[in-house]
């Protein structure tokens, strides 16, 4: 399972060798393991709003004869950066942000944009923290921008007895043009540092950066028309945020 874009999980309680079977009066419990409280399920849905490991177990009756099945292991994942990239909230910040990023750009200077992407498990909704500029760099220099430790869970360490919570998934920064650079191609994509940032925080990070020209070069060239197409890119060293 996977938080906000498949979270819904329906329990079915089946005999492999006996399928004829009728089971009654059949309920679901929930725990983390290392909690001793286990929560009913409602009905046989459940909708995931923590991430991590999570035991389900079984109480049903069948044949005149009470028992308990379980518990089975459910695994609940934060958003891949494939999942987020194709989410229309994040795509209309990451489009605005990189039209900010061609705004700022000068033929003197540059600057990188970023944030903090959120996810609201009460509200299945993707928001992001303040906007973050990335410091002015000269047309002879490379650019960068510094976003800092992510934000911290809200509530600290989730529980399934908090419901729900606010969670850091991704970082999310544009880079800049070279329309008035004058010094070399580059690559676009995340670059070597966007990468190890990414894996050493152990979070995901996307990008925003033209498409490479020409096709095949993995680079753009000096002085790439400023409109040229662009798009979000993955950094794929940390392809999700772990649950663990």
């Amino acid at each position: 399972m996977t938080l906000k874009h498949d979270n819904q999980a329906a329990f079915t309680l089946s005999h492999p060798n006996s399928p004829d079977v009728t089971y009654t009066d059949v309920r679901f419990e929930i725990c983390q393991p290392g909690y001793v409280d286990w929560q009913a399920i409602a009905g046989n849905s459940w909708t995931a709003r923590i991430a991590g490991t999570f035991l389900v177990r079984a109480f049903a009756t069948a044949d005149g004869q009470s028992f308990v099945v379980g518990p089975v292991t459910v695994w609940v994942q934060f958003p891949s950066e494939e999942e987020m990239m194709v989410d229309p909230v994040i795509q209309a910040h990451a489009t605005n942000l990189w039209a900010q990023t061609l705004a700022l750009c000068t033929p003197t200077n540059r600057h990188e944009l970023g944030c903090w992407i959120l996810l609201n498990t009460a509200t299945d909704t993707y928001s992001f923290t303040a906007t973050t500029n990335g410091p002015p760099a000269p047309n002879n220099q490379d650019s960068y921008i510094y976003l800092g430790a992510p934000p911290g869970d809200v509530p600290h360490s989730p529980t399934l007895q908090h419901e729900s919570a606010v969670y850091a998934v991704s970082a999310f920064h544009t880079h800049t043009p070279t329309t008035f650079r004058t010094d070399g191609s580059r690559i676009v994509g995340a670059s070597p540092g966007d990468k190890t940032a990414s894996l050493n925080l152990r979070i995901p990070s996307l990008v925003y950066d033209y498409v490479e020209t020409p096709d095949g070069s993995g680079v753009i060239p000096i002085a790439h028309p400023m409109t040229s197409n662009a798009k979000m890119y993955e950094t794929e060293s940390c392809p999700r945020r772990p649950s663990q």
